[in-house]
């Protein structure tokens, strides 16, 4: 006969799965060292690997159990799906007056409104944001293919080979976001 305990772990993995039938988004990206790893958008800190798709759902989907559980069993809400968040396309917006009349002006200078120079800057930067990772998931994967060519030293890159009596000097790759400013 189960004790009380058990009873009560059992009604918790029973209301996980029940949640879990709700349409979370669950993600899948490959590891280029090998395996893949998944994690669940709606739920911080729940992920999971595996050495193909599959396993690593699979143990994704009782990764998300257990986290489920465990927030249930803290009395924890859980967050809705985020298919289920529907956005009205309104945002108010409380803005310093100086950056008020700086935008404002900025758009007078575009021959465009407040609020389409206020949309298009969210666009861009989304985008630009989309674009900043992309471009440096690629450089990164550039930069360890030909790692074991380089030595690294503090005041400049050198090759090995053929190209070893050439130096460069080191270049900056991160971006700070005054540098993804849209200039107006």
């Amino acid at each position: 006969m189960p004790t009380k305990g058990k009873a009560t772990e059992m009604t918790m993995k029973g209301n996980a799965e029940e949640i879990l039938k709700k349409p979370y988004a669950r993600v899948l990206v490959p590891d280029p060292a090998g395996g893949y790893a998944a994690r669940i958008l709606e739920f911080p800190g729940c992920f999971s690997q595996g050495e193909s798709a599959a396993e690593a759902l699979s143990n994704l989907e009782e990764a998300a159990a257990n986290w489920v559980s465990a927030a249930l069993e803290q009395g924890l809400s859980l967050p809705e799906p985020a298919e289920a968040l529907q956005s009205s396309g309104r945002v108010a917006l409380r803005l310093p007056r100086s950056l008020h009349a700086s935008a404002a002006a900025c758009a007078e200078r575009e021959g465009v409104s407040l609020n389409q120079l206020v949309v298009y800057s969210l666009a861009e930067r989304v985008g630009a944001t989309r674009v900043t990772h992309l471009v440096i998931d690629r450089l990164a994967a550039l930069i360890g293919e030909i790692a074991t060519n380089l030595r690294v030293s503090p005041n400049a890159v050198s090759f090995t080979g053929e190209m070893q009596n050439r130096s460069f000097a080191p270049i900056g790759l991160l971006a700070t976001s005054s540098d993804l400013a849209i200039p107006c």
